[in-house]
């Protein structure tokens, strides 16, 4: 014989409406309608709070996605300094739409592209947006000429602390130049030092190799 499961209790609104066949008095008609009304917004509350919790959840879940969007950029960018960049299918983000139904009170605010005329701005109003743009201008430029490094370093490198190619350096030793005329040329010491250099880059293509099974394997986790 199977386990019947517990009736669960009907509303209290439910528990207490008349029978159809009991609507004899307009009394009694009256205290079903409000009894009615009452379930009505009992079941619209419970849908709110389970609304509610789903955006909540789509929330956390949109700014979860967020993080591993930007941290598949920073694996890509260093997979394509290694020389071995993702596929475009493992390259592409995902990214969440929303539907303006979702914010109910967003149909309250009025944006500047739904208003046709155009905004009046009083003199006063322009004459204070003209100081407050003109202060602006002076203390970017204040600021602009005491920064001397910020400025030689746009110059040099477009604003940037590092060369396109600093990940890549990092996995390659700089190769002698003596060794490009090859051993017959070498001497006692210049053989040392090129099996050395040779056991040094071997210990960074294998670490290369290792980091970089591991930052396939994250994308495809």
């Amino acid at each position: 014989m199977s386990a019947q499961l517990p009736l669960q209790p009907l509303p209290l609104p439910l528990r207490c409406m008349y029978s159809d066949y009991d609507l004899s008095s307009p009394w009694r008609r009256t205290v079903n309608c409000v009894l009615l009304q009452a379930l009505s917004l009992r079941v619209r509350e419970a849908f709110n709070s389970d609304f509610d919790g789903v955006f909540r959840l789509k929330g956390t879940t949109v700014d979860r996605i967020a993080e591993q969007n930007t941290r598949l950029r920073e694996i890509a960018t260093e997979l394509r300094h290694m020389g071995s960049p993702l596929k475009a299918d493992d390259e592409r983000l995902l990214q969440p739409l929303s539907h303006p139904e979702e914010s109910p009170e967003g149909s309250l605010v009025v944006t500047d592209a739904e208003v046709a005329l155009e905004r009046y701005v009083s003199p006063e109003e322009r004459a204070r947006l003209a100081a407050e743009a003109e202060e602006e201008t002076r203390r970017a430029a204040a600021a602009a000429k005491d920064n001397v490094f910020e400025k030689a370093l746009k110059q040099m490198m477009n604003g940037e602390l590092a060369s396109k190619d600093a990940a890549r350096e990092v996995w390659t030793l700089e190769k002698p130049e003596w060794i490009a005329a090859g051993p017959t040329k070498w001497s006692e010491e210049q053989k040392k030092l090129a099996v050395q250099w040779a056991a040094e880059q071997k210990k960074l293509d294998d670490e290369r190799t290792k980091r970089r099974q591991a930052l396939e394997g994250e994308v495809r986790d």
